[in-house]
């Protein structure tokens, strides 16, 4: 009886594997729509993909990488595991340093950023900030700030030398990345198997604005496949059971998520409800292909 059962088993996995591999034919695409889609990382079920997990967390866990999905992604490209691409051109790789610099670049750490946030200890004077100091009106009884910021950092760190945001060498602020989260991934209608499937292509690293005022800028594109294996050893962090974390692989895998398309083959989208419309719509079209 148990001989029969396990022929059983084995003849169902290879079922399943030959359906998966008709399935990824591209012959047997009928119908295929890329999308853009774009995961708010603060709503309520996303927000367990940068969640940092238990500072004390369970050595045998299996998890090397706890503090969130974006940190994750950085880790990996910078142990070499994988390749970041420029958003411009796909096919023009970047390494760890070329990114790291392109992103303290842009958050105003080594040279100018994005002009969003201004350095206290600069007097406005016209067009342009001239002085690096504050000299206060003595008339109103108050004492003249010099330098400040620097000097206090510099007297509780007199060995290290702070950048202009008083930021200690080497430290990498990833809080302007983990607010939004934006995937490219296929929605095909596959005839040989009458569903629709998701094939999730790209992971797209978004800079945002913590002010809210300048417009979000792509800085690099990561190949799914790439990432699968770190995205195994990631925790996904549940919060009512240290027992119960599971991979951030399984989060795409099983689709637990909220996001909303920005784009469809290569469509933009201007509002929530033209974004809804395309989903139903397609989610309809399998509907209709496969109902008899």
């Amino acid at each position: 009886m148990t001989k029969i059962l396990q022929n059983f088993a084995l003849s169902l996995l290879a079922v399943l594997f030959v359906t998966d591999l008709q399935a990824q034919r591209r012959e047997d695409h009928f119908l295929r729509r890329t999308t853009i889609n774009r995961l708010d990382l603060e709503e309520k079920i996303n927000f367990a993909m940068v969640r940092p997990g238990n500072q004390y967390a369970d050595e045998n866990s299996g998890f090397i990488y706890t503090q969130g999905i974006v940190d994750a992604m950085i880790q990996g490209l910078k142990a070499g595991k994988y390749l970041a691409y420029d958003p411009n051109d796909i096919k023009q790789s970047m390494s760890f340093h070329e990114l790291e610099e392109k992103l303290r670049y842009q958050d105003n750490l080594i040279g100018p950023g994005s002009g969003s946030q201004t350095n206290w200890g600069e007097e406005y004077d016209g067009d342009e900030f001239v002085d690096d100091e504050w000299e206060m009106n003595e008339d109103n009884g108050l004492s003249e700030f010099d330098e400040f910021a620097g000097d206090d950092f510099q007297s509780l760190y007199p060995e290290v030398e702070g950048d202009s945001e008083n930021r200690l060498p080497g430290e990498l602020e990833l809080g302007s990345y983990t607010l939004v989260l934006q995937f490219v991934e296929d929605w095909i209608f596959d005839s040989k198997t009458s569903s629709l499937r998701f094939d999730i292509r790209y992971f797209q690293l978004i800079w945002v604005d913590p002010a809210g005022t300048l417009p979000d800028k792509m800085m690099a594109v990561f190949r799914y496949d790439d990432l699968k294996p770190v995205l195994a050893q990631t925790q996904w962090p549940n919060r009512f059971n240290d027992a119960e974390n599971r991979s951030a692989k399984e989060i795409f895998e099983l689709r637990i998520f909220n996001s909303f398309m920005v784009d469809v083959s290569g469509q933009g989208m201007k509002t929530l409800d033209e974004a809804e419309r395309w989903r139903l719509q397609m989610v309809e079209k399998e509907h209709n292909l496969y109902s008899y």
